[in-house]
């Protein structure tokens, strides 16, 4: 979780098929799952759930999870989420890679189904 974050619902969708769910707050900061999937070439990927944040006066803002992007060469390799500034796109990045900051096919995949609350 990010120091700014209260709590957090998060599932992981590989090809349009949930591979993971994770529920932080307070007593639970991080969540891993090891996921295996069928050799191709690329997966596209889908970040969908809520996430609630304190902002900076002390609010709090929830904010919809409904992003995505392509995964290439995925052979064992981890991946960690991450948020753009103010928490209004999410992403996976290769712990790895040299790469950093968001992905350049980052989008709204309009493809969450998420329940008003």
């Amino acid at each position: 979780m990010d120091p700014s974050e209260v709590s957090e619902s998060t599932s992981i969708y590989i090809d349009g098929v949930r591979v993971a769910h994770f529920v932080l707050d307070g007593a639970h900061l991080m969540g891993a799952a090891e996921v295996t999937l069928p050799a191709a070439p690329s997966y596209d990927y889908a970040l969908c759930g809520r996430i609630t944040i304190r902002t900076k006066e002390g609010a709090t803002e929830t904010h919809v999870l409904d992003s995505g992007a392509t995964l290439k060469e995925l052979d064992s390799h981890a991946f960690e989420a991450f948020a753009t500034e103010n928490f209004t796109s999410f992403y996976l990045s290769d712990l790895a890679s040299q790469d950093v900051g968001p992905p350049p096919d980052l989008h709204h995949t309009q493809a969450c189904e998420i329940p008003d609350s």
